[in-house]
């Protein structure tokens, strides 16, 4: 199973009551997830943060994103961080 690094989008929003101008100039989030690639297909890339090393076990920290949001992935080696 290969670690990769995804640069992708997402949106973004202010919480509670915010001031016109300064919501108007909010742009997307850059985010960086780096995990176990489980699958990739045309629509989405799905990580988990941690897994089990036994052959076959279980997996935490899951995520889906989507294919559109996705900026580039980086495969890592090992003992890279």
């Amino acid at each position: 199973m290969k670690r990769v690094e995804i640069e992708w989008e997402d949106s973004s929003a202010y919480e509670g009551w915010t001031k016109i101008e300064h919501v108007k100039s909010n742009k997307p989030a850059r985010c960086i997830t780096v995990g176990w690639l489980l699958s990739s297909n045309k629509e989405c890339v799905v990580v988990a943060s941690t897994r089990s090393m036994r052959k076959g076990g279980p997996c935490n920290g899951d995520m889906c994103i989507p294919r559109s949001a996705i900026t580039s992935i980086k495969t890592l080696k090992r003992g890279e961080k």
